[in-house]
């Protein structure tokens, strides 16, 4: 895994993930919250997050070949479903892709820190197959797992920075300026998932030869 495959997988996980949509959820469920409790769930939160997308990482491969699912099919499910998420990103007046069916009111413990902020809000379906997609392409090493692993590090630790200073984002940036940038994450989605597609088009084809 090469240097321009972890920027696409990172810049992929950024928009799947939307940390600025995920600002105006998270302070739905615990925005009247003291915010030392704020700021413990934003902790539970991340490091759900990484937990989730560490065992997917090293054991996304060993799912597929127990279900004896082809790359080519991950490439093109996962591809659709992207695409489906980047659209309604990108239609949608939420400043997220997601919604919570809960009443917040009764959801602001840090209990929502795994369900729902962590799955299926942040690491959802959608963040999962990207994992899978992206490590299961080219029989990747141990060493190709741990660079993946260390831009979900990253890519988790910049989820909790936002998480943790969510009220002051939220205060800067307003609704409108949050569903701009969901609708920019909308856009990269959408045009990551049409590569995704295609790489899938073009694996199916040749395995057909």
């Amino acid at each position: 895994m090469g240097y321009q495959d972890l920027v696409m997988y990172f810049t992929t996980m950024f928009a799947m993930t939307n940390p600025f949509g995920g600002v105006g959820i998270f302070l739905g469920l615990v925005g009247d919250q003291p915010i030392t409790t704020q700021r413990q769930i934003a902790r539970k939160t991340a490091f759900s997050c990484f937990i989730i997308l560490l065992v997917v990482t090293f054991l996304g491969a060993s799912i597929l070949n127990l279900f004896g699912i082809k790359i080519y099919a991950l490439q093109l499910a996962g591809g659709l479903i992207i695409t489906l998420m980047g659209l309604h990103m990108l239609q949608s007046n939420q400043t997220s892709m997601h919604q919570v069916d809960q009443d917040p009111k009764q959801n602001k413990t840090p209990d929502i820190a795994v369900v729902p902020m962590s799955l299926p809000l942040i690491t959802g379906p959608g963040a999962m197959t990207v994992v899978m997609v992206f490590v299961s392409r080219a029989a990747p090493s141990l060493f190709d797992k741990l660079k993946v692993s260390v831009a979900n590090l990253i890519l988790v630790l910049i989820i909790y920075t936002f998480l943790y200073f969510a009220p002051d984002i939220k205060s800067i940036l307003k609704d409108s300026g949050v569903r701009i940038v969901t609708k920019v994450m909308g856009v990269i989605l959408v045009a990551m998932a049409f590569m995704m597609l295609g790489e899938g088009v073009n694996a199916f084809l040749a395995s057909r030869v």
